[in-house]
């Protein structure tokens, strides 16, 4: 069952819960959720954009343009200090500046993923330029991975599936 906080969150939608008894997955991945009030027909399309929010967007410039070789892309005139970033094909990061608050972010916790070309190259890449991460780890199902911070704190997994 969710958790009373989750429900309480959710009072408004009366949804019903079920744990389906799937092996080797933790209790968290195998709820699902089912309305019961009838759905409209929609569809998400895509994840457009990643939004972080960092102290000094000019620091964050240099780190995601030169450590993480992400392609800068034009910007709305905001009232407030930022940046996008290009992020695969279509994809993109949004940086906001002026964060007051702690980053809370951790590999296990908030955290965003880019796959990357070759693993090898990223992580000499990152050795070059005496960027720290943790050490690349391969997880179950194969995929190998690597875990970095941008000057604020949030954590950045980079990925390859194994060649």
């Amino acid at each position: 069952m969710a958790s009373k906080a989750v429900q309480e969150d959710f009072s408004s939608v009366s949804s019903a819960w079920s744990d389906k008894q799937v092996p080797n997955r933790p209790f968290w991945a195998i709820q699902t959720c089912t309305a019961s009030y009838p759905l409209p027909r929609v569809k998400t399309l895509e994840l457009n954009h990643v939004a972080i929010h960092v102290k000094d967007v000019a620091a964050s410039c240099a780190f995601y343009g030169d450590i993480l070789k992400l392609d800068p892309l034009p910007r709305p005139a905001f009232t407030f200090p930022g940046a996008w970033f290009r992020l695969g094909i279509v994809q993109e990061l949004h940086i906001i500046g002026e964060r007051g608050e702690p980053v809370f972010s951790h590999n296990r916790g908030n955290h965003f993923a880019l796959r990357v070309d070759d693993l090898d190259k990223w992580e000499k890449h990152l050795d070059a330029h005496s960027y720290p991460h943790l050490p690349r780890k391969e997880r179950p199902d194969g995929i190998l991975q690597l875990f970095l911070k941008d000057p604020d704190g949030h954590v950045i997994e980079l990925f390859a599936p194994p060649l």
